[in-house]
């Protein structure tokens, strides 16, 4: 291949290229807008209601979601200031500033966390935490009825080194290990129903009782 054939070749790979990035920074709004639409359908399918602030597609990571919450129940809201998505190969997920709210003042925070997703389907998925540390499966399951199956198990989990468990904002367990599962079921027609099996251990359990601004549920 002469000099000059061989300059024309690098000159028109690069303009396919450029042409390529341009068209993908193009459809990028496109697609960024497609994505949110699908994960808020997919979320009420579901039961659950999604809302994220931001959607952003790109290369490191692919997928970007800013300020994210997801409301389970009337009484339960999970929410997240960000989570990456990241493939090929297993779905891996990056989650900063996790909480989980509930009933009673009850508040799970996380400050940051990575979970490998195992297993994902139209209705169910599973998916185990893989740093800071692991030992912990989430799993949400469909039922007849309408009814949601939320399971977290967790095996040896050195709760200080992945989340902060308070109620009205004091601290209702502080350190140790934990092993056990607690299980939440939902359904449109009765009350929300859930199962604790807990062990620990060097653990501290302060007072569940509030405080007198507070009545005790």
């Amino acid at each position: 291949m002469s000099r000059s054939r061989s300059q024309r070749w690098i000159i028109a790979a690069a303009a396919a290229a450029l042409a390529l990035c341009l068209g993908a920074l193009a459809l990028r709004p496109y697609l960024e807008s497609k994505v949110r639409t699908w994960i808020e359908a997919e979320a009420a399918r579901r039961g659950l209601v999604a809302r994220i602030d931001e959607v952003r597609i790109g290369l490191w990571p692919p997928l970007r979601l800013i300020r994210m919450a997801l409301e389970i129940t009337k009484s339960w809201r999970m929410s997240a200031d960000l989570v990456e998505a990241w493939w090929p190969g297993r779905i891996r997920l990056v989650v900063q500033q996790a909480v989980v709210q509930g009933p009673a003042g009850l508040k799970v925070t996380a400050k940051s966390s990575t979970w490998d997703v195992l297993s994902v389907d139209r209705e169910d998925f599973r998916i185990a935490l893989g740093s800071p540390q692991s030992g912990l499966v989430l799993r949400r399951s469909a039922g007849p009825e309408d009814e949601s199956t939320w399971a977290i198990e967790a095996r040896d989990l050195a709760v200080d080194r992945l989340l902060e468990l308070s109620r009205f904002e004091k601290p209702l367990l502080d350190s140790g290990t934990i092993r056990g599962a607690l299980t939440l079921r939902t359904s449109v027609r009765s009350e929300i129903q859930f199962d604790l099996d807990l062990t620990t251990r060097s653990a501290r359990l302060p007072a569940l009782t509030s405080d007198g601004s507070k009545q005790p549920e």
